[in-house]
């Protein structure tokens, strides 16, 4: 109730409204997008980093979990046609784009200790 108080005060006076100063809006535009970056920008680039080291570090016999749920173990990789070959169960190999791959277990093991 007071800032409503203060801001129309003047106006209801007749005095005129001082302006401020003029780089203020600006500097906060400025203090917006900085804080836009530090919280969503920035932690998306060190997933999407951490995320392509993980990619870049298959091997073969990693267990690994595909996008859509699947567990299964490296059997090839082929970084030239960007496809990689898992073994779901004995005798079975299953072909899949690189980028399906979600995340490796081992991952998980060292990041739950």
């Amino acid at each position: 109730m007071s800032m409503f108080v203060l801001c129309v005060s003047p106006l209801l006076l007749g005095e005129d409204a001082s302006p401020g100063n003029p780089y203020m809006f600006p500097l906060m535009l400025m203090g917006i997008f900085a804080f836009m970056y530090l919280i969503m920008m920035r932690p998306q680039k060190k997933r999407d980093m951490s995320r392509r080291m993980m990619l870049e570090n298959l091997k073969k016999n990693d267990q690994v979990i595909t996008i859509g749920g699947m567990v299964g173990v490296v059997s090839n990789v082929n970084k030239e046609k960007n496809m990689i070959t898992l073994r779901i169960a004995e005798g079975a190999h299953v072909k899949f784009s690189l980028q399906a791959i979600a995340k490796t277990l081992d991952e998980d093991a060292t990041d739950e200790s």
